[in-house]
């Protein structure tokens, strides 16, 4: 039987993914999750997609406010570092 509000919160999420609204598709993903059951494909998914999203988010500059200062501080080194490395091709 298909899970419809995970399907919905899914679906929602998608759509703000192909809107590049990191943000929002971030904690739509995470909303999916919670109604996928535990340890299924669905729950892993929404929630890799959620740390997809949360990234794109802070390649964009923007950081969540539940985010704790040090973190948002390391996300951003880490983010500069990685800017060395855009269109380098790994093996």
């Amino acid at each position: 039987m298909p899970n419809k509000d995970y399907l919905e919160l899914a679906k929602q999420a998608a759509a703000n993914e192909r809107e590049y609204e990191w943000g929002l598709a971030c904690e739509f993903w995470l909303a999916a999750a919670t109604k996928a059951p535990e340890n299924s494909s669905n729950k892993h998914w929404a929630l890799l997609r959620s740390d997809f999203c949360r990234g794109r988010t802070r390649e964009n500059g923007f950081y969540f406010p539940s985010e704790p200062t040090t973190q948002i501080r390391e996300s951003k080194i880490a983010m500069s570092s990685l800017s060395s490395f855009r269109g380098t091709v790994f093996s």
